[in-house]
């Protein structure tokens, strides 16, 4: 597999030394801007090739563990659906646009809430077209999204900031589909900062080069935002991973080896998992359990992940609306 050296994608510099190894890569801090990503890495073809089902058999693929075929509850995260609730209070009944939408459970979420909901998803889209609540609600292409002239009140991309091969041009480029006065959403940004990776716990997750390419803590995620000349709104940190173990630090260097590599049954235990979240709405004590849990590690400010809001800062007359 080609790796080619690159640049910082906030700042452009290529002044950069090595923070440290994970999953045997390098993992890259920018002597300018502080900003950590994967270099070298594949060319950005190569990785987004790899989400795809043709990738299946290639040296670099991630086509399996992103199937579409799953329960679209099974994506249930309490930390994703208190961020969407904020999201909706904020314009109730109107647009939203979910980037990378998975099988669809953030749009679901928000169809139920009253939100005309849509969805873009360029890899595997086989839960939106069995599932008769998202049907003809998904976009695979930019272009084919531009072609109907819709714009959000709502933009909310979960999980994929890490993933993007230029976290500032994906920001930028969205843009255009933002309704003036409407929200942008970065949720589920994995924190490098995290406490749970200070204290070794962390079994990263998934969270490796060349699954994940930008390795952000808020200080850093705040910058790109500001680069993108958007005006922070809100911003926060929570959650577990769900790999947290205090065996990790036992069988675990932090920074070292493929402890989570591709390993299926991780992704098993993650759905399982998220199962148990979902159930748990109709269980009040498990439920409240999750909720305080969540909200004590909100408070350390060292959350597993990052969730930011923010808006164009030309329109402000229109948050009143």
């Amino acid at each position: 597999m080609r790796l080619i050296e690159v640049n910082c994608a906030l700042c452009g510099s290529a002044e950069r030394v090595l923070d440290f190894m994970l999953n045997e890569h390098s993992i890259v801090r920018c002597l300018k801007c502080g900003f950590k990503y994967v270099s070298p890495r594949p060319e950005e073809a190569a990785v987004l090739r790899a989400y795809s089902q043709e990738s299946i058999g290639d040296e670099l693929s991630f086509a399996h563990e992103y199937a579409g075929n799953g329960d679209v509850d099974g994506n249930y995260s309490w930390t994703g659906a208190y961020v969407l609730k904020r999201l909706f209070r904020r314009v109730p009944g109107g647009s939203f646009l979910d980037i990378g939408a998975g099988q669809g459970w953030a749009v679901c979420e928000a169809l139920k809430s009253g939100m005309d909901a849509w969805g873009y998803e360029f890899g595997d889209q086989r839960a939106f077209e069995s599932d008769p609540r998202l049907r003809d609600r998904i976009f695979n292409t930019q272009a084919q999204l531009a072609d109907t002239g819709k714009k959000f009140d709502v933009i909310y991309s979960s999980a994929v900031l890490e993933h993007v091969y230029d976290p500032l041009a994906f920001l930028h480029q969205w843009r255009p589909f933002l309704n003036p006065g409407g929200f942008f959403c970065v949720a589920a940004v994995p924190n490098v900062d995290s406490i749970f990776i200070r204290l070794k716990v962390d079994g990263w997750d998934g969270n490796i080069p060349f699954h994940h390419l930008n390795y952000f803590c808020p200080r850093t995620l705040a910058d790109l935002i500001r680069r993108a000349d958007y005006e922070m709104v809100d911003m926060f940190t929570m959650g577990a991973p769900i790999s947290a173990s205090i065996r990790n630090i036992f069988i675990q260097d932090r920074f070292k080896s493929g402890y989570w590599g591709d390993n299926a049954l991780r992704w098993r235990l993650a759905g399982k998992s998220h199962m148990t979240l979902a159930r748990s709405k109709n269980n009040r004590l498990l439920a409240l359990a999750t909720a305080a849990s969540n909200h004590l590690i909100k408070m350390t400010g060292m959350g597993a992940n990052i969730y930011a809001t923010f808006m164009d800062p030309d329109p402000r007359q229109a948050l009143n609306r």
